[in-house]
């Protein structure tokens, strides 16, 4: 008959951590998926960024515009009621105040 032999084990082998091995075919994808959020988080504020930068600058664009048109269709008014000679054009400016009127108005004979 075999003799079998029983492995004896010892309380200092089981106390003794196990390396686990990393199976093969088999791989961590972690860090890779992290660095992917990444980038898109990244893009994205760059790009929403970028995109709210260009309506403000619509925004200012159409404000200047307006101001533009405001000016020269406020300096034509003037023109115009100049034009009438029937009173001079009060124009105030909160501490300066002055009349004005058109030379054609006057009335003044050619020297």
């Amino acid at each position: 008959m075999e003799e079998t032999k029983s492995e004896e084990v010892t309380p200092t082998e089981v106390a003794q951590p196990t390396v686990v091995t990393p199976v093969k075919g088999k791989k961590n994808y972690t860090i890779p998926v992290i660095l992917i959020i990444l980038l898109i988080g990244a893009v994205g504020y760059i790009g929403y960024d970028k995109w709210q930068t260009s309506v403000q600058e619509r925004e200012l664009e159409v404000y200047t515009l307006g101001a533009e048109y405001g000016y020269e269709f406020r300096l034509l008014e003037i023109f115009n009621e100049g034009l009438n000679c029937e009173e001079p054009i009060n124009i105030n400016n909160g501490s300066l105040e002055i009349n004005l009127i058109a030379i054609e108005c006057l009335n003044v004979p050619p020297a």
